[in-house]
């Protein structure tokens, strides 16, 4: 338990690092997070939900916004009224990118002022040295195909600009809800699957590398695990 994988990429100075380690610089935590602390008695933590729904939609609304803001500009006779699909791939993943960087700094946050769990008996783990680079691949896999799986899932069509009312219906929230706990169900066997069964167990233990992860280091995974994770259960849940 007490075992921690080796991380000496952490030891290097930031200009020594490679470009692999300089990006996952990124998902590291203040220093506290990562020895252990004294044990903190106190009742845990709550907060609000509704401030952190908030958070997320100002967080999400502005690419949404932009998009809106450029139909309402650029005159509808003008070939640029609309977007090309890799146009919206392209700016919609940079706003991925963005948010997911927003969202990790938020949650460090919250570990840095609020403690992580079991922090009295193991600090968090560092990302180990041979999984730097299969991490920043992950998560560049992640980003890529969440985002051109919505594109395709929500039927991006350039000529048709979303509008409630008209190509969204007003039961468009509602199929979201539906397609949500879909997918949750689906995934929750899937998961309670590969931690029951040996032979599935080989391809999701690379996820468990790091006994005490950082936010990021939740993405970490075998490429088989990718491709269910990421194209097969969302499919499936279609």
């Amino acid at each position: 338990y007490k075992l921690r994988a080796t991380a000496n990429w952490v030891q290097k100075p930031y200009e020594k690092r490679n470009f692999w380690e300089r990006l996952a610089t990124f998902d590291l935590a203040s220093d506290k997070c990562y020895v252990v602390q004294p044990q903190n008695t106190n009742p845990p933590p709550n907060l609000n939900v509704w401030r952190e729904r908030i958070w997320l939609t100002v967080m999400i609304a502005p690419a949404l916004l932009i998009q809106a803001l450029w139909y309402y500009i650029i005159p509808e006779n003008s070939y640029f009224h609309t977007w090309h699909p890799i146009v919206a791939f392209i700016f919609y993943h940079l706003a991925f990118v963005t948010f997911i960087i927003r969202l990790v700094k938020h949650i460090t946050y919250y570990m840095d002022i609020y403690g992580t769990f079991d922090e009295y008996k193991r600090p968090r783990d560092y990302v180990p040295d041979k999984y730097v680079y299969r991490l920043i691949l992950s998560i560049l896999i992640y980003t890529l195909a969440r985002t051109g799986g919505g594109l395709v899932l929500g039927g991006y069509d350039r000529y048709s600009p979303p509008s409630l009312g008209h190509t969204i219906s007003w039961a468009f929230p509602v199929k979201i809800g539906i397609w949500l706990i879909t997918l949750d169900f689906f995934f929750y066997f899937y998961h309670r699957a590969v931690h029951t069964f040996p032979f599935l167990w080989k391809y999701h233990s690379k996820h468990h590398s790091t006994k005490h992860p950082t936010p990021l280091q939740s993405i970490l995974a075998d490429d088989l695990q990718e491709i269910i994770e990421i194209f097969l259960i969302p499919l499936a849940a279609s």
